[in-house]
């Protein structure tokens, strides 16, 4: 019979189809998983509280980054979980993140009432930045199990 070979040729066809979809479905999963595990091979590892301590203090600019975000005042319920360094080829930072269960808004006006009756001036191009002279202090929400906000206190090399 004339079509005997086109069912044959389609059954070949929708198999070769059913082959191509599971090979997909299976293989952008483990190139993803691929991907992620070669990122974190050559990320560089996240240094140490010590060695970041030794880091800032062996910078002068560091230190009063440092200096700067230890001794601002924080709103109650407004718990520490990490400290890092920042930063630029034009700023020094130190980066402290923390927790708390307070609304984000009351967070907000807290730290810009604060900041501002002490001379900071808010940057209206930024989103919660404040500057003071060659320092800013930059307040940033942050989505992550231990912490919810990011403090970044700078200090510019010019």
């Amino acid at each position: 019979m004339p079509f005997e070979n086109f069912y044959k040729e389609t059954d070949k066809t929708k198999r070769n189809q059913w082959m191509i979809l599971v090979l997909t479905l299976i293989g952008i999963p483990v190139f993803i998983w691929l991907f992620w595990l070669f990122l974190s091979i050559i990320a560089p590892p996240e240094k140490s509280p010590e060695e970041i301590e030794k880091i800032i203090a062996d910078s002068e600019k560091l230190t009063r980054a440092d200096r700067l975000c230890k001794n601002l005042a924080k709103p109650e319920q407004f718990e520490f979980s990490y400290k890092g360094l920042g930063g630029n080829s034009l700023t020094a930072s130190v980066v402290y993140r923390f927790k708390t269960e307070r609304p984000n808004d009351e967070i907000e006006i807290f730290f810009r009432l604060m900041l501002t009756s002490d001379g900071w001036i808010e940057d209206k191009s930024e989103l919660r930045q404040f500057k003071k002279g060659k320092q800013s202090i930059v307040l940033e929400r942050f989505g992550s199990p231990d912490a919810n906000w990011i403090i970044s206190c700078q200090e510019e090399y010019k």
